[in-house]
């Protein structure tokens, strides 16, 4: 117990739009678009755990925590777009793409350095800011009565900056 926090975290709204239609049976489409702003995930600490009944951030807001969101965290755009061919009534061509942005503002760290319990409680260094992916898929159906069978392939791409340990005590460290 003496390792464990517990925490309620709000995570951000989203909003999403879709457009989409059919061509008789032989065409379907859609594109979508979605936002959700991870700058605003909301962090604080329960006020009837009984771990925290002694706490001084009992039922608090983690302000350090919250702050930190903001300062290295950003809105994400998801683009899907999708269409279904159906050559005849029993097979069905799939593609679909998808874009993701990354939620990382540009050249964010991980700040080890802020005054939030939940730095305390902290068991590893190293972390990850992936980039933008983009998702390609492509897939093939065949459906006969009660027999169905769908095989698809995607196909991701996505980079990363990875940090295996925090450098800023490090004299060359960027901030």
């Amino acid at each position: 117990d003496d390792s464990y926090l517990e925490y309620v975290l709000r995570t951000p709204w989203r909003a999403r739009f879709s457009v989409g239609s059919t061509l008789e049976q032989y065409l379907a489409w859609d594109v979508e678009y979605e936002y959700a702003n991870y700058g605003k995930n909301y962090m604080k600490y329960p006020e009837d755990a009984e771990y925290y009944e002694s706490s001084s951030f009992a039922g608090v807001a983690d302000k350090a925590m919250n702050r930190e969101n903001k300062n290295v965290l950003r809105g994400q755009h998801t683009v899907r777009a999708g269409v279904e061919l159906k050559p005849s009534t029993s097979w069905a061509v799939r593609f679909g793409y998808n874009y993701i942005s990354s939620i990382y503002k540009n050249g964010a760290r991980l700040n080890q350095h802020i005054d939030s319990p939940a730095m305390d409680y902290m068991t590893s260094t190293s972390y990850m800011n992936l980039s933008d992916a983009n998702v390609l898929a492509c897939g093939i159906g065949y459906r006969y009565k009660k027999f169905y069978m769908d095989m698809t392939y995607k196909f991701r791409q996505q980079n990363g900056e990875f940090y295996a340990f925090d450098d800023s005590f490090s004299s060359e460290a960027q901030f």
